[in-house]
């Protein structure tokens, strides 16, 4: 039989006692920081009631699409009117991302997707995105924003969103 010595500070019991310590804590950690992120994706704070001044209705060109996070809403200037839609997915509420080359809204959570005026081109979204009453005052655009302000819809109609006069 050979005889090895070992060298100082290396017994097999240490070592493999930190190896169970170590497989121990991470084994625990890993589902926290998984539930943790989990919970932090999905969670969807209340938006506060107010309203928020868009700016001057001469600031927006055709077809722009303008997300305004403070309200969680985006504004786009349609040929007659402008429309506030909200960005909070009707399914999972998550928010929606607007992909500029598609012209459309696409949920990172469950993989809908909406048009530029936020009708569901495909589900699982049961409806349209909702949207905000917007009036114009002295020229600026004013969004009414809040969770109790978000209007839900079954299809777009042109009388959602503010004509332009």
């Amino acid at each position: 039989m050979l005889n090895v010595e070992r060298a100082a500070g290396t017994d097999p019991i240490q070592r493999n006692l930190f190896r169970l310590l170590f497989v121990s804590v991470a084994g625990v950690l890993a589902p926290v920081t998984i539930a943790v992120a989990a919970i932090a994706f999905l969670w969807t704070p209340q938006t506060s009631v107010g309203s928020v001044n868009a700016g001057p209705v001469e600031d927006y060109n055709l077809l722009d699409m303008v997300l305004f996070e403070e309200g969680e809403f985006y504004l786009t200037r349609l040929p007659d009117r402008f429309l506030a839609i909200n960005q909070r997915s009707t399914h999972m509420r998550c928010k929606v991302a607007w992909d500029a080359p598609s012209r459309q809204f696409i949920s990172p959570c469950d993989g809908s997707v909406f048009d530029d005026k936020g009708e569901v081109v495909r589900g699982p979204a049961p409806r349209p995105l909702g949207t905000h009453a917007i009036t114009i005052e002295n020229g600026e655009l004013i969004i009414e924003v809040g969770d109790e302000n978000v209007r839900k819809r079954d299809k777009y109609d042109p009388g959602q969103g503010a004509e332009i006069g």
